[in-house]
């Protein structure tokens, strides 16, 4: 299991004993609430549907105010971002240190459980703590109220999330979002119950410590992001897909979150369940981006296909829709209908997930727009864009669109706090063709789909899933995806002069063809917030499915697809 970490920050110098004055705080702060109200896109949707107005500053400046230490500020810039319930949102803290204890949590059945001990740091001879054993306290705080404590700094559109992400800061205290990481013990007691007696079991857990602390605010070298990226392969694959003349501002194509925990399976190839009996595997081995096979179950031949991330990368890109392509012609010819798993897959790139879903269809179908919040350097990159395809000679009518978009971006920025309408983020439109070769034939799937989705699917998944459920090409099995529903900023931006603290944005919100009703929000177009609703709902995280590797869930959303297939 990978721990999947925000971007933390090297190079710090021992820090020195300073506060920052109360003064400095509060300039400080409506900074930061400056980023959020010139370029944050879902400000109205955020005030409408869950009541909180980010330009009503007048309570927590006075909050800012009464701010006893640098930390105590630091938490409320993170529990301000945190508020908006937004997946692309991050308040981040200039440090590389963290605190492990080698424990792994989630929620089953509503209830706490171990999830995977680290043997190298919790021997099983000394802590004989299993999977599926509960967490009751630490430090004598009962999980309810750590879960309380540590939400503030897990930020997201789903609830539920929210909450998993909250887990994993009870055990895993990464100081770049948990600002009084450095407080932590250096031995906790950790209270148990014990899924094979029943008993509860105290044990000390000695936390491992990490990297170079953030003690105070002061004056210190300016922070560089480490650089996280995966080395890429020497040769690119060439996407099978006929060239579009368009893909999209490159700013506009980061539509992914960064899990504040280890959920395991985010981004992994092999799905998070053991696959049924007679399951016949294709991909899914070595360096393959993709797992996939089929099985029979009610007298229909199923395909599967895991989806584990839309790729930003282009030389990945170009591979893994190559292997969808490749798997999309088996399927075709072998399979009745075929069931594409979403879970877990975190987002990437907007253009990725709309080619993908062009494998799904043989029919032209529409894809959820991006509403700008308008702002000058959007029109300056739009100017620049137009001018740049003007002077290489490209063909007239594909500059006229761009000149109509960036005239919607014009308008919008003369409106106060103005956004443009729909607008595409990978093509000159919004109704997309289905995918052809560069020959011009036909490579999509003609059968029905179902996704599986869950609180994890985000941000570009998400985007893929709403054009398959839009456009009535298939359903979706699962729980409500995390609402992570627009484009996020490309690199943190600067926000706090003293505390050398950054943040990301969402800069724009995707907007479906028609309202999509939910339980929590009123009925709106949009992704944020709302995600995915699943015409189907069904639940791995049960403890029958922790203790089964899954196969409940498995049965489960095989006997819907074979309802589906069926008519029934």
């Amino acid at each position: 299991m990978t721990r999947f970490l925000l971007a933390v920050f090297a190079g710090l110098a021992a820090p020195l004993c300073a506060q920052m004055s109360t003064d400095q705080k509060v300039l400080e702060f409506q900074q930061l609430a400056a980023l959020y109200a010139k370029q944050y896109a879902p400000y109205e949707w955020k005030r409408d549907a869950i009541g909180f107005d980010l330009l009503q500053l007048a309570p927590w400046l006075e909050r800012v105010r009464r701010t006893g230490d640098d930390f105590e500020y630091l938490d409320l810039c993170a529990e301000y971002v945190s508020r908006l319930r937004d997946g692309h949102t991050r308040f981040l803290i200039p440090s590389n240190f963290s605190a492990d204890s080698g424990l792994f949590l989630d929620l089953y059945d509503g209830k706490v459980l171990v999830d995977l001990v680290d043997r190298q740091l919790l021997p099983a001879r000394s802590f004989p703590v299993q999977a599926g054993d509960e967490l009751l306290s630490v430090d004598g705080k009962p999980v309810a109220d750590l879960i309380a404590e540590f939400r503030k700094f897990s930020p997201s559109g789903n609830d539920r999330a929210a909450v998993r992400d909250a887990l994993d800061l009870i055990v895993f205290r990464a100081q770049s979002a948990y600002p009084r990481a450095h407080q932590t013990p250096d031995v906790s007691k950790f209270q148990f119950r014990r899924q094979s007696s029943g008993g509860v079991e105290t044990y000390d857990i000695f936390w491992i410590k990490d990297g170079i602390p953030l003690t105070a605010i002061g004056p210190v070298p300016s922070p560089i992001l480490q650089n996280t990226a995966q080395e890429s392969p020497r040769t690119a694959v060439e996407s099978p897909l006929a060239p579009k003349p368009f893909r999209g501002l490159r700013e506009l194509r980061l539509a992914k979150i960064t899990p504040l925990r280890a959920v395991r399976g985010i981004g992994a190839v092999q799905p998070v369940f053991g696959m049924p009996t007679g399951f016949q595997q294709r991909l899914g081995r070595g360096r393959d981006l993709l797992f996939s096979g089929t099985f029979q179950s009610g007298g229909l031949r199923l395909g599967f296909l895991r989806i584990s991330y839309m790729h930003d990368n282009p030389f990945l890109a170009g591979q893994a829709l190559s292997q969808i392509a490749t798997e999309v012609a088996f399927m075709e010819r072998n399979t009745d209908g075929l069931i594409v798993d979403l879970m877990r897959n975190p987002g990437g790139d907007p253009c990725f997930a709309q080619d993908a879903a062009s494998l799904m269809t043989r029919k032209p179908f529409q894809i959820a727009g991006a509403e700008i919040r308008a702002t000058r350097d959007w029109i300056n990159k739009y100017e620049s864009l137009i001018f740049d395809l003007e002077s290489s000679g490209v063909d007239e009518w594909i500059t006229r669109l761009l000149r109509a978009m960036l005239g919607d971006i014009r308008g919008a920025y003369s409106e106060n706090r103005g956004r443009t309408g729909p607008l595409p983020l990978c093509d000159l439109g919004l109704e997309i063709e289905p995918a052809r070769d560069r020959a011009g034939n036909l490579l999509g799937y003609s059968k029905p789909v179902m996704m599986l989705v869950d609180d994890y699917t985000a941000s570009a998944a998400e985007l893929f899933a709403a054009s398959i459920q839009d456009n009535g090409i298939g359903i979706a099995f699962g729980m409500p995806s995390q609402g992570a529903g627009g484009t996020v900023s490309v690199f943190p931006i600067a926000t706090g002069m003293y505390s050398e603290t950054y943040a990301t944005v969402t800069q724009s919100l995707m907007v479906r063809p028609a309202n999509i009703r939910s339980a929590e929000y009123p009925a709106a177009p949009y992704l944020e917030n709302i995600g995915i609703q699943p015409e189907v709902r069904g639940d791995i995280m049960t403890i029958e499915n922790l203790r089964n590797n899954g196969a409940p869930f498995v049965s489960e959303f095989t006997a819907a697809m074979v309802r589906f297939l069926k008519g029934e």
